[in-house]
């Protein structure tokens, strides 16, 4: 009894804390994507941001979408995003940052930045900002199908847990609730279906 009363609160806590306000400040960032053989600027490359917090609950933590935020580089090859407040609940904490830079014909750039982790290392090629990309671009025989796949992976996490709609507070309730995903992950993905119809060897990295 004991332990479904705590399933049924660490249920309750993960609809109801999301939806407290507690703002944390986020960025700003900017950066400058430049191709890595020639050092000129990358124009038009895809430029994703998303963010994830922790919830503390008794039986643990729970893991959801802060926010995410898409742009593009422009003809001098720089990005920017302005400072953002992040809504993590009256006790969630900022748990990572996900950046994905994407153009078709170059290799993805992609940066786990871990704030919740005590082991996780400091990454000194990645600034909030003056961020500097060296774009690779794709050699011959490339597999882009394993490419896509990467950017899949990148990518997998960017989606929000919607309970708005989930009148069954049960356990098998919350199972049922769908993920939500977010309209910047959908087009972004569509960028990325060029690499769905390029050749390339399977297998081959």
């Amino acid at each position: 009894m004991k332990l479904v009363n705590a399933i049924c609160m660490a249920v309750l806590l993960s609809v109801i804390a999301p939806a407290m306000t507690a703002a944390e400040p986020i960025g700003p960032y900017s950066g400058t994507v430049l191709d890595a053989t020639t050092g000129k600027p990358v124009e038009g490359a895809s430029v994703l941001f998303y963010w994830r917090k922790r919830i503390p609950n008794p039986l643990g933590s729970t893991s959801d979408l802060i926010d995410a935020k898409l742009t593009s580089t422009n003809a001098a090859g720089k990005y920017e995003l302005p400072v953002a407040f992040a809504n993590t609940g009256l006790s969630g904490v900022l748990e990572s940052t996900h950046v994905i830079i994407y153009q078709p014909g170059y290799q993805v750039y992609v940066k786990l930045l871990e704030h919740d982790n005590p082991y996780a290392k400091h990454d000194p090629d990645f600034r909030n900002i003056g961020n500097i990309v060296r774009f690779e671009r794709i050699p011959p025989d490339f597999d882009h199908k394993a490419h896509y796949r990467r950017i899949e992976e990148a990518i997998r996490l960017l989606e929000r847990h919607d309970y708005s709609e989930t009148k069954d507070l049960s356990w098998a309730g919350i199972l049922k609730s769908g993920l939500r995903i977010p309209l910047e992950r959908d087009q972004f993905m569509r960028r990325a279906e060029w690499e769905q119809r390029r050749p390339g060897k399977e297998g081959h990295r």
